[in-house]
Protein backbone atom coordinates (compact mmCIF):
# COMPACT_ATOMS: atom_id res chain seq x y z
CA UNK A 1 0.00 0.00 0.00
CA UNK A 2 1.05 3.57 -0.41
CA UNK A 3 1.21 6.53 1.93
CA UNK A 4 0.77 4.40 5.06
CA UNK A 5 -2.91 3.83 4.31
CA UNK A 6 -4.47 0.82 5.95
CA UNK A 7 -7.92 -0.73 5.75
CA UNK A 8 -8.52 0.47 9.33
CA UNK A 9 -7.90 4.12 8.45
CA UNK A 10 -10.73 4.47 5.94
CA UNK A 11 -13.65 2.59 4.41
CA UNK A 12 -12.16 -0.29 2.40
CA UNK A 13 -14.15 -2.88 0.44
CA UNK A 14 -13.45 -6.20 -1.23
CA UNK A 15 -13.70 -5.77 -4.99
CA UNK A 16 -12.52 -9.15 -6.25
CA UNK A 17 -11.53 -12.61 -5.04
CA UNK A 18 -8.87 -14.66 -6.77
CA UNK A 19 -7.49 -18.15 -6.32
CA UNK A 20 -3.74 -18.17 -5.82
CA UNK A 21 -1.05 -15.69 -4.89
CA UNK A 22 0.38 -15.27 -8.37
CA UNK A 23 -2.72 -13.66 -9.87
CA UNK A 24 -3.42 -11.71 -6.69
CA UNK A 25 0.05 -10.17 -6.72
CA UNK A 26 -0.34 -9.29 -10.41
CA UNK A 27 -3.65 -7.54 -9.69
CA UNK A 28 -2.14 -5.73 -6.70
CA UNK A 29 0.78 -4.47 -8.78
CA UNK A 30 -1.54 -3.28 -11.56
CA UNK A 31 -3.75 -1.41 -9.07
CA UNK A 32 -0.75 0.22 -7.42
CA UNK A 33 0.59 1.24 -10.85
CA UNK A 34 -2.80 2.87 -11.47
CA UNK A 35 -2.34 4.72 -8.14
CA UNK A 36 -5.15 2.75 -6.47
CA UNK A 37 -4.09 1.70 -2.97
CA UNK A 38 -4.85 -1.93 -2.26
CA UNK A 39 -4.15 -4.76 0.10
CA UNK A 40 -4.59 -8.50 -0.16
CA UNK A 41 -6.43 -10.55 2.42
CA UNK A 42 -5.77 -14.26 2.29
CA UNK A 43 -8.27 -16.85 3.48
CA UNK A 44 -7.85 -18.38 6.93
CA UNK A 45 -7.28 -21.82 5.42
CA UNK A 46 -4.40 -20.70 3.23
CA UNK A 47 -2.78 -18.98 6.20
CA UNK A 48 -3.29 -21.97 8.48
CA UNK A 49 -1.96 -24.55 6.06
CA UNK A 50 0.62 -22.30 4.42
CA UNK A 51 -0.61 -22.85 0.88
CA UNK A 52 0.93 -20.41 -1.57
CA UNK A 53 -0.13 -21.83 -4.89
CA UNK A 54 -3.16 -22.07 -7.15
CA UNK A 55 -5.14 -24.31 -4.79
CA UNK A 56 -8.77 -23.87 -3.77
CA UNK A 57 -7.58 -23.25 -0.22
CA UNK A 58 -5.77 -20.11 -1.29
CA UNK A 59 -8.50 -17.54 -1.86
CA UNK A 60 -7.25 -13.96 -1.85
CA UNK A 61 -9.55 -10.94 -1.57
CA UNK A 62 -8.47 -7.65 -3.12
CA UNK A 63 -9.38 -4.70 -0.88
CA UNK A 64 -9.41 -1.05 -1.99
CA UNK A 65 -10.81 2.21 -0.60
CA UNK A 66 -14.57 2.28 -1.23
CA UNK A 67 -14.40 5.48 -3.25
CA UNK A 68 -11.98 3.81 -5.71
CA UNK A 69 -13.87 0.52 -6.08
CA UNK A 70 -15.24 1.27 -9.56
CA UNK A 71 -11.84 2.34 -10.87
CA UNK A 72 -10.29 -0.79 -9.34
CA UNK A 73 -12.84 -3.02 -11.07
CA UNK A 74 -12.08 -1.41 -14.43
CA UNK A 75 -8.38 -2.04 -13.87
CA UNK A 76 -8.95 -5.64 -12.74
CA UNK A 77 -11.20 -6.27 -15.75
CA UNK A 78 -8.30 -5.30 -17.97
CA UNK A 79 -6.24 -8.07 -16.43
CA UNK A 80 -8.65 -10.95 -15.82
CA UNK A 81 -11.39 -10.24 -18.32
CA UNK A 82 -15.02 -9.51 -17.54
CA UNK A 83 -15.65 -8.93 -13.84
CA UNK A 84 -18.99 -9.95 -12.39
CA UNK A 85 -20.36 -7.46 -9.99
Amino acid sequence: MTDMQTPESEDWVSVYTLTGDTYAEMVKEALENAEIPCTLQRSDLSTTFGTHSQTLLNEVMVLVPADLAEAALVCIEGIVGEVEG
